[in-house]
């Protein structure tokens, strides 16, 4: 069943200078910066860059990382490293 969600693009200057993380949430995109930032793996705060409201956010972002594949920095994660016009 398609849920409605944003997908967003987010930094964090700790990951590198280039590197983004393009991802999904059915909450608000505030919240998911909240939610990335208080993980104790991570180091440093997570800022949207950019969202965008889809119907169906897990097909959205499939597209989206099937397009951004050659950017890829893991393949088990949701991190791209290009610049952000190419994100």
């Amino acid at each position: 069943m398609a849920r409605y969600g944003a997908i967003y693009i987010a930094h964090n200057p700790q990951d590198g200078e280039r590197v983004y993380k393009v991802g999904l949430t059915t909450r608000s995109v505030q919240e998911r910066m909240n939610d990335l930032t208080s993980e104790t793996s991570n180091i440093g705060r997570y800022e949207a860059l950019g969202h965008i409201v889809v119907s169906d956010v897990e097909t959205a972002e499939a597209a989206c990382h099937k397009r951004l594949i050659q950017h890829r920095v893991q393949t088990n994660r949701e991190f791209f490293e290009a610049d952000l016009r190419d994100v």
